[in-house]
């Protein structure tokens, strides 16, 4: 359908196409090209239906659960499909415009009109074994993209200043010869609220005419009541003027019976000894207050029904003349207007009955009097009250949520038609104003119907309270409405709750059933990314700006419970940043899928989202109750030590506890890592929220001791790998530019806990005149290393940790292998890789400033409380791998034991650790066993072991033999 604008006279076309073959021929080009599209694919998509059938009919059985399962797999392909088309069309939309434009607006109408080309398709390809409410919702859907296209066209700023200079001229250039359609074209042409009626009323009446029940069937049983026969119409009250004839030839008169000959009142009556009419003209009943036969009084209410059912689906006055002429009853016609006589112009306009009050003002005053006479039947007063205006009249045959908005705004058309006749005829007698003012919309009819249609059930069907939004142009407040229910449906059923806030405000009953709705809930979506283009929607996003774009996250859930990750960034681009931001970050923390990730990257750099954000976000959702646990600790890491005493009572080294940090992680570890690493997809300019990110969930992993997560984390998210894919620079291979001092103390000062826990560093600048170091500025090599110290050392610490669990995990397998001599040879070389993994990893720990330079206060406590708890048990057990490979390799590993103790002594960050964390006797008692067992080795040099007997094994390879090699000190093990 080409855009509705202003019916003028002719109002609904007429025509007996179908109304989806109407609709499409009239589309724009581009759009009709990719109607035809859609519809090959679905005729693609049911010929392949078709052939299965075929395949399955050998085998009974898989061809029962395929009829079975078919139509539901149709019917999803069919939405699936109808979802990806709207995604398309709505991204070909141009919206940044400004809302004066006129392309603009021309480009919305278009894309109105491709949502109706889109679910016409869909109706044509719905089978018709669909249940008749599910087709039903489809053909209203359609019809509901025409009526908001209906609207808007006429809502343009052309059609208003267009409206605004005939207020001007129109009125003036009437006279006194100005035909009814003069008259109501320049009616129409001034007054804007008019011409929304007008629309509203059309589309009423086109949707009543193809969707409604045929009128034949309507009126069926009161014409088979008739006895007339089925399909025959004979004119007039034929068993009434049987009873007159009978009258007639018993009193020999030739003249017409007057209802006050003697004796008439009681042999001229009814079965049912009612009074019988006279005469036979139309007024009879009312006039002598008679009745006509049975038969005749069916078929009078079959005709009033008939009648009200032309006017109801906006047949013209040319058909219903031509159908009163050919059942011989031409003065129904004349009701119409008052006279059988119109020009032919005007003959092929609904709104015919409305234009002739201009020139027969007594014929409506009449109807209107006819239309509260409730002696009549109750159609018949309906059909006058449609002629006069009358809503009360129509109150009792109002059917449908339709039949009552016809009546009410076919009413307020004409009383505004009404005022604008008399502002006419005052400027005619009175030289008045030729400028017409029209007045303000009247509401009262549509407040009362508001408030009887909200509690019955057929407001509660799918659109249907949408649609009294849109006949409202209340789209303000019902949108608001459908958003603050899409908050209290999400955290009720769960679909869209970690996209949407809870919102305490009471949620409209009407709106949260059109939550529920998918359908709705896209058609909600598309209207509103429509209307807010146009600028209709400012105040509403003005004042509540996150409760409308709930719209919006809700059709996001739904594509994400539906696994339309790929339509997603569509509409995200269409939220405010931050909003966008949180919405995508939820749910882009629950993809694991490498695939996927890449397109949606891909997909975020098309519409130009802000992937570091994104990615930010993504980290504090999948990580807050971590972050929240690490902000509020008190006191040292609830971690359990990485290193198990000796046994009680026995003298030995520590070991680390088996299997540290093996397993999976947990789902929620698995989460948080994921989020992490997004980090890879960020500029430089954001290198610092990478960072700090990265090392603040190493420190909460840390300080629970989640160590198999720490594992992943060390594996999957390395700073050589992260800093490479997103700044081209591997940071671990930098040398890090320490800040001048007094630009440290600065930092220092301005630092906050809250700021650094609860907001993103690249989103909050602190007000100092120096930037705190992750958001300094600079994106050279030793900036973005800076940046990164914390991570670099917080990582190195894991890595030691991981070394010496793969070291431990070593030495268990030997112990448990101990009796297998082969084995055990195999594996010292092994053993050796691994101790040499240990010891290039443990250099790290030797740094005086190993976690001593903190970016804030905050900070600087986390690491010294996680210094206090795992260094000292990384250098016990250190310690201890350099005392089993002295025994198990060579005892110069013992003599690095006497090397290690020497610089724990002089580093004052080891010794501190030490001190600090009560554990100095540990390590004293640690390097005594060192001192003994290097003593003992030194004092079995040159001897050889004794052989343990068969049965116990060979211990010799666990037995270190010496050589001498004259002042050379190098000491290495006899295999």
């Amino acid at each position: 359908m080409a855009p509705i604008t202003r019916s003028s006279l002719h109002g609904r076309p007429v025509d007996d196409q179908p109304r989806q073959a109407r609709d499409s021929h009239s589309q724009h080009d581009d759009y009709e090209q990719e109607d035809e599209s859609m519809a090959d694919d679905y005729g693609e998509v049911e010929e392949e239906d078709d052939n299965d059938e075929v395949g399955d009919s050998r085998s009974p059985y898989r061809s029962s659960a395929q009829d079975m399962l078919r139509p539901l797999q149709a019917t999803a392909d069919r939405v699936a499909k109808q979802v990806e088309e709207f995604a398309q069309v709505m991204d070909q939309f141009v919206s940044t415009r400004k809302s004066d434009d006129e392309t603009l607006w021309n480009d919305a109408l278009l894309l109105l009109g491709a949502y109706n080309g889109i679910c016409t398709n869909r109706r044509v390809r719905t089978s018709t074994s669909d249940p008749d409410v599910q087709i039903q919702k489809i053909q209203l859907e359609a019809d509901l993209w025409l009526l908001v296209r209906g609207i808007l066209s006429i809502t343009s700023p052309e059609v208003k200043t267009r409206t605004r200079i005939a207020q001007e001229s129109r009125l003036g250039d009437l006279t006194r010869y100005s035909t009814n359609s003069i008259l109501w074209e320049a009616f129409l042409d001034s007054d804007g609220v008019s011409q929304d009626y007008e629309c509203i009323l059309d589309w009423l009446q086109e949707r009543e005419a193809s969707t409604g029940i045929p009128m034949d069937d309507v009126v069926r049983i009161l014409n088979a009541k008739s006895n007339r026969g089925e399909g025959i119409w004979s004119a007039g009250p034929v068993y009434t003027q049987a009873a007159v004839k009978k009258q007639k030839r018993t009193r020999v008169s030739t003249t017409p019976l007057v209802p006050s000959l003697s004796g008439l009142a009681g042999s001229h009556t009814r079965r049912d000894g009612e009074r019988l009419v006279a005469q036979l003209d139309p007024d009879a009943q009312s006039r002598e207050d008679a009745v006509l036969e049975l038969e005749d009084a069916f078929h009078e209410q079959a005709a009033w029904r008939t009648y009200w059912e032309m006017l109801r689906r906006g047949q013209t006055p040319d058909q219903i003349q031509a159908w009163w002429a050919e059942r011989r009853e031409n003065w129904r016609y004349a009701e119409l207007c008052g006279s059988a006589y119109t020009s032919s112009k005007m003959q092929n306009s609904p709104w015919l009955r409305i234009m002739s009050i201009a020139s027969n003002p007594d014929w409506l005053e009449r109807c209107e009097e006819l239309s509260q006479d409730t002696q009549l039947d109750e159609y018949q007063r309906a059909v006058y009250g449609m002629i006069s205006g009358n809503v009360s009249s129509s109150e009792p045959v109002n059917q449908t949520i339709d039949d009552h908005l016809f009546a009410i705004f076919n009413a307020l058309l004409i009383e505004r038609y009404q005022t604008y006749l008399q502002a006419y005829h005052t400027k005619l007698t009175s030289s008045g104003s030729t400028i017409y003012h029209p007045q303000a919309p009247s509401k009262t009819y549509l407040q009362r119907f508001f408030a009887e249609a909200v509690s019955g059930e057929e407001v509660r069907q799918p659109y249907k309270y949408l649609e009294l939004a849109i006949v409202t142009k209340n789209f303000s407040g019902f949108l608001l409405d459908m958003g603050r229910a899409a908050a209290h449906v999400a955290h009720q059923g769960g679909l869209g709750s970690h996209l949407i806030h809870d919102d305490d405000t009471e949620a409209d009953e009407l709106a949260q059933i059109g939550v529920r709705d998918p359908d709705t809930v896209r058609f909600v979506a598309h209207l509103q990314l429509v209307l807010q283009s146009l600028g209709m929607l400012k105040s509403a996003f003005s004042a509540n700006e996150y409760e409308m774009e709930n719209n919006i996250a809700s059709y996001i859930a739904w594509l994400e419970a539906e696994g339309k990750f790929s339509l997603i960034p569509v509409y995200v681009a269409k939220l405010s940043q931050a909003r966008g931001e949180h919405v995508l970050a939820s749910i882009l923390v629950n993809i694991s899928n490498h695939q996927e990730r890449e397109l949606q990257l891909k997909l975020i750099k098309q519409y130009k989202l802000d992937i570091s954000a994104i990615a930010y976000g993504v980290f504090t959702l999948a990580n807050y109750d971590s972050i929240q646990r690490l902000r509020s600790v008190e006191g040292p890491p609830t971690a359990p030590r990485i290193t198990e005493p000796p046994a009680a009572g026995k003298p030995g080294q520590v070991t680390i506890k088996r299997n540290l940090m093996g397993g999976e992680p947990s789902e929620e570890e698995e989460k948080a890592i994921r989020s992490v690493e997004w980090y890879r997809y960020v500029d430089a300019e954001r290198w610092g929220s990478a960072a700090w990110s990265v090392s603040l969930l190493y420190k909460a992993f840390l300080y629970e001791g989640r160590f198999a997560a720490l594992r992943q984390l060390l594996i999957r998210v390395s700073l050589s790998e992260i800093s490479l894919s997103a700044v081209g620079m591997n940071l671990v291979f930098s040398d890090i530019e320490e800040p001048p001092p007094e630009e440290a103390a600065l930092e220092g000062d301005d630092t906050d806990e809250e700021r650094l826990l609860s907001v993103s560093p690249i989103r909050k600048r602190k007000p100092s005149s120096q930037d705190h170091i992750l958001t300094r500025a600079g994106n050279d090599r030793a900036t973005l290393a800076l940046k990164s110290r914390i991570w670099k050392e917080l990582e190195e610490l894991v890595a030691i940790i991981d070394g010496l669990d793969g070291f431990q995990e070593i030495v268990d397998d030997l112990d448990e292998n101990r009796a297998n001599p082969t084995y055990v040879r195999g594996m010292k070389r092994e053993l050796r890789s691994a101790l040499d993994l240990v010891k290039e990893r443990i250099q790290a720990l030797f740094d005086p400033d190993f976690l001593r330079q903190p970016q804030d206060e905050m900070e600087g406590v986390l690491l010294h409380d996680l210094r206090n708890h795992y260094i000292p048990d990384c250098i016990l057990a250190y310690n201890s791998t350099l005392y089993f490979a002295g025994h198990a390799l060579s005892r110069a590993y013992l003599v690095d034991c006497m090397d290690l103790a020497q610089m724990v002594a002089t580093n004052p960050m080891l010794t501190a650790a030490f001190v600090e964390s009560g554990r100095m006797k540990e390590l004293v008692q640690a390097f005594a066993l060192d001192s003994q067992a290097l003593l003992r080795a030194n004092e079995q040099g040159g001897m050889k072991a004794k052989r343990t007997k068969a049965d116990q094994g060979n211990s010799e390879i666990w037995n270190v033999a010496w050589r001498e090699q004259g002042n050379n000190a190098d000491l290495e093990a006899l295999d």
